[in-house]
Formats: C-alpha cells, structure tokens, sequence
C-alpha cells in the first residue's frame, strides 16, 4: 500500500501536463505503445480542476487495478516515505442558482433592501430584484416580472403579512380571494425549475392554520417549495427573526438578504404594524388637513375683512364725491379798486357752509378785467354762478382798467360769448 502522497502519472503520446504533476514521455523503444509509470513526489499540496482530483493511498491502488486491466506496458515506482501527506477535500461547486426577488415599496426602507441585492449581484450572485406599485395590483405586477425569466431557482417576495393575508401591491391575497387569482398565479408554473422555491417573507403568514392552508395552495399552483414565516420577519430589536419557519418542501435557497440587511435594516413586515402606521399617516394627513383649512381660513377673513374696508373706502369716498358734486360751483370777481375788499373775501371764506365751492378772483386794476374773466373761465366748466363786486356809474361796470358799458359791448361781445362755453345751462350772472 502506499502512503498518503502524491504520485506522477507519466503517460506518452500526449500533448497537455495535468496540473497534478502528469507529464507525458514517449517509450524508446516503441513509439505507437503508452507506458504509464506511478512514482511518489515529494510533499506538495495539488490543486486540480480535473475530475482526476488528488490520489490518495486507496485511489492509488484502484488506479493501479484500473489500468493494469487495460495496459500492461505500466510501471509503478513506489518509495516509501516516513512523512505523511495532507489530503485537502473541496467541496464539489454547482451551477449557479438564477433567482428573483420582488419587493412591495410598501417595505420599510425598501430602496435599502434593493441595494443589498444589487450589492449581491455585483459579487457574482445570479439574483435580480423588481419593486412592486402599491397602486397596482400586486399578481398582474409579478406575472409581468416572471414573464421576462426562464427557469427560475428561486423567486423572493418581500411584502406585509398577517395570519393568512399577503399584501401584493393594492391586492390583499388570503384564501377567500385566492381562487379568483388561481389562472394568474398558476402560469408561475412554467418559471420555476424542478424543485424550484418560493420563499416568502411577509410577518405571521403561516402563523394559523388558514395561513398554512394559503402557503400550500401556492406551493400547488406555482409547483413550487414555499417557504413562509410563522412569526415577525426583521429586525430583531423589532422582535423579528428572518427564518421561514413553515416549508412545504426542500428549500434549497438562502435568505435573500446579506448578514448587514439582517442586522441593521430597521423594520419589519408586519401588515398589522403597516395598517398603525397607515393610520397615523392618515391622522397627521388629517391634522395637517386641518391646520391648512385653518390658515386658509384666518387668510379668507382677512381678505374679506380687506375687501369690507375697501368697500366702506370707496363708499366714504363715493358719498365725498357725491357731495363735491352736490356742491354748486360760483365764481366771485372782485375788483381790487373796492374798498376794503379783503373784507369781502374773508367772509365769502368764513360763513361757506361747505353747500357752495367759491372760487375767488381779484381783477387787477392795471389789466383789461375782460380778459381775466375769459382767462380765469378757460379753466373751469359747469360754473353755476357769477358774482362781480365793482364799482357801476350810469350804465357801466368798472372791470380792472376797463368800464364796459353799452357802447363798447359790441367790442366785447366775441370774448363775452365765450363765457357761454363754461356756464352751467341754468347759470347766473349777478
């Protein structure tokens, strides 16, 4: 028997050197015959890709039984050596496993969920991940996702639960529901390769008898192992675990998640914890609501108690208005050449009872008076009243430096018509 070592296996005519240590030597004396020659290598550790692997002391002596049995030119070199060798045995790596995992947005911190899976995709796992829209309906959603596969593994879903409920998006999947989805869910089938799982992570949904029944009635639809939890799933802190305690089958897939997710993702999926927090959303949306209505409200009065002031503004103004246009307008010439004409004006001023807007004009007596009244006319309409304080003498008026009187009214007449233009209709003259 040989020791635990390694051999040289030494064969002719080929072209390659195992990485074992196999080198191949041509017979000199027979070029068309292969001899085979065993001899001990000194200690060394072999790795090999090959299905040949590293022989042993039993697999040496099967060796030498196999081809003794099919070539007789073997010469098989054995040195016996005091040192024992190491046998190193690797475990036999399979295909890689092509899994899906869905996660309804409604998980808290979902987007972390999502990166850890991407972040396990970069390392080389075959894992992709989809998000499901809380406003669509959870089944059609994933049936659109499987559609793009083939030959699934494993497909992951991630969502809320309670005893015997699945929350698929705006779907509430239980077992009074389920056979309205049966035709939907059961084209799943065709994903899954044999002895493929689906592994569910929603809190407590296998924690009752109806929630197993559930569980099971998927793992006949999809053809599926399912996998569900009958207690909270995540954080521990939280009171959660990540183990899918109920198994309808082999589960041969991992949790989705890396051991990070597992310890600092902070939530769980507790559809009962989901509908508190839906419910206090809704409460602060509601309160929020509330303050909103109230501020718009406070701002309403406010423009409307604004709008008042403005109406009762432009009504004081309206009504002053309507009592300057109440007021008659009156024009009083005074000639300067009358005595003590201020005194006449200061009590035109002193005794107006606000009825009567009197516009007072002193003639200059160095100045034709004529013209200041056209002048001092120009820049009025609708005066109802004329009033001129001045000397008269025998059928004449004294009006600045110039007496008007029958015989120059005729040089006077077109500047007098004019007056016309800015007299009210009923105006006097006195």
């Amino acid at each position: 028997m040989l020791p635990n070592h390694c051999v040289r296996i030494i064969r002719d005519n080929s072209n390659f050197n195992h990485c074992l240590g196999v080198s191949f030597l041509k017979n000199k004396t027979n070029i068309n015959k292969a001899n085979l020659v065993f001899e001990e290598l000194e200690p060394r550790l072999l790795l090999s890709a090959d299905g040949l692997g590293v022989l042993t002391e039993s697999s040496v002596a099967t060796l030498q039984t196999l081809v003794h049995g099919e070539n007789e030119n073997i010469i098989i070199v054995q040195h016996q050596t005091e040192q024992s060798s190491t046998v190193i045995h690797n475990k036999v790596q399979t295909d890689s496993r092509s899994e899906l995992v869905i996660i309804d947005s409604r998980a808290p911190n979902f987007q972390q969920l999502h990166n850890d899976v991407i972040k396990a995709q970069q390392q080389g796992r075959d894992i992709n991940v989809v998000i499901l829209d809380v406003h669509r309906d959870g089944i059609e959603q994933i049936s659109e996702a499987l559609s793009k596969y083939h030959k699934l593994d494993a497909v992951h879903i991630v969502s809320h639960g309670k005893e015997g409920q699945l929350q698929l998006g705006t779907t509430q999947l239980n077992n009074q529901n389920l056979k309205q989805h049966n035709e939907e869910i059961n084209k799943w089938k065709q994903v899954f390769t044999d002895g493929g799982d689906l592994l569910i992570y929603g809190c407590n949904l296998a924690g009752t008898s109806s929630g197993t029944d559930l569980v099971n009635s998927l793992s006949g639809l999809t053809g599926a192992d399912v996998a569900a939890s009958d207690d909270v799933t995540g954080n521990t802190i939280l009171g959660g675990d990540w183990d899918l305690e109920y198994q309808t089958g082999d589960i041969e897939t991992s949790i989705a998640f890396t051991d990070d997710i597992k310890d600092n993702w902070q939530g769980t999926l507790n559809a009962d914890a989901l509908a508190v927090s839906q419910q206090q959303a809704v409460a602060e949306e509601q309160q929020e609501a509330a303050l909103v209505a109230e501020s718009e409200a406070v701002l309403l009065a406010e423009e409307q108690e604004a709008e008042a002031d403005a109406i009762i503004n432009s009504q004081e103004a309206e009504q002053e208005a309507g009592i300057v246009e109440e007021q008659r307008l009156e024009i009083v010439f005074v000639d300067e050449s009358v005595d003590d004409y201020q005194a006449f004006i200061d009590d035109i001023n002193n005794n107006n009872d606000g009825s009567i807007n009197f516009e007072v004009v002193l003639l200059d007596g160095d100045r034709n008076g004529l013209e200041q009244i056209s002048e001092t006319f120009a820049m009025f309409a609708d005066v109802d009243a004329v009033h001129i304080f001045s000397h008269g003498n025998d059928g004449s008026v004294k009006l600045g430096n110039t007496w008007l009187s029958d015989s120059n009214l005729a040089e006077y007449s077109d500047s007098i018509s004019t007056w016309a233009n800015s007299l009210d209709e009923s105006a006097d003259i006195l």
